[in-house]
Parts: C-alpha cells; structure tokens; sequence
C-alpha cells in the first residue's frame, strides 16, 4: 500500500493508482469474467458419431441436473446419472446441454474421466478399457470415447436397467 502516515482512508472507497481497494473489487476484477455458479440440465442422447450405427433413443432423453462452478473461461462441471435405465438406447453416448459453449478447435477435445457401470460398452471387444470424455470444441456437446484404442473410438451406450454414469472436470469455454 501507498498509503502516507497522515492520510486517512476508508476501507470501502476505491482510490486510483491501486492505492486501495475493497473485497468486492478485487473479486470482481481478479479474474477476467468474476467467478459464477449454477445448475443446468445434462442429456444423454444415442448418435451416430463415426460408427455408421443408425441411433436409437428413448421417446424422452434421459437428463439430469449438472452443477457447475465458472471462474473466468475456466468451467468446472459435476454430473451424476444415478440408477439410469438405458434398455431403450442404441448408439454412441453423446452429453448434450453443457452450461457454456467450449472454445474453439484451437484447444481440440478437452477431456475429463468419466466412471461408469453398467451403462458404457466399447466396439472393438476390448474388455474392461476406460472411457474418456471429450467436450467438444465450439459446442455444449460431450462424446465417450474408449481410451485404449486409436484412433478414437467411439463408446456405445450398454442396455441396463440400472446403471450410473458419473463425470466431474473442466473446460475452457469461449
């Protein structure tokens, strides 16, 4: 601080030349875009995302409410899909109604783990493989990806009648 010995100040003004602020300012300005939080409503949709399958999906998609927390670009999500009946789907596992529009191709894919049971199956027989999930670039859509094949290979979506698909991470958003 710049402040002299004589000089007096208040706690909540805003001087120039940073000699003194408040809390509130330096929260609203110390990240580009403040910090927010919220909810949204996550999707989960069969596609054909490169498999040449021709999708199947439920008359009502199933959804759930997603919680995420927004500190400048920076976008953390949390979704659960608890005790989810997925027998009505067929196709690759695509989230859809991310709370904000990631970034261009300039990042590519952003990925996050993704924990599952019951309701991820890979297409090339590879047992108990992991899966991966991309947001991907200039959307608020997410594709399952297998992780031990390459190049990408899509996850279809397994029939179950009670089955959870869990997923927490961050994106860089426009």
């Amino acid at each position: 601080f710049d402040v002299q010995p004589t000089a007096s100040a208040s706690a909540s003004s805003v001087t120039q030349n940073n000699h003194l602020t408040n809390k509130a300012y330096v929260d609203s300005h110390s990240v580009s875009g403040g910090q927010t939080t919220g909810t949204f409503t996550c999707e989960l949709e069969a596609m054909n995302i490169g498999s040449g399958v021709t999708p199947q999906n439920p008359s009502t998609l199933k959804s759930v409410t997603g919680h995420y927390v927004k500190t400048g670009k920076m976008v953390h999500i949390t979704v659960a899909f608890s005790l989810i009946n997925t027998t009505q789907y067929f196709g690759q596992a695509v989230f859809k109604g991310l709370p904000f529009t990631a970034a261009s191709s300039s990042y590519g894919p952003q990925i996050m783990p993704i924990f599952w049971d019951g309701t991820l199956a890979n297409q090339l027989d590879h047992g108990n493989d992991s899966f991966y999930l991309a947001v991907q670039p200039n959307s608020t859509t997410a594709y399952v990806y297998n992780s031990g094949v390459s190049p990408l290979n899509p996850a279809n979506i397994a029939s179950t009648s009670s089955g959870f698909i869990y997923f927490t991470g961050s994106y860089i958003s426009e």
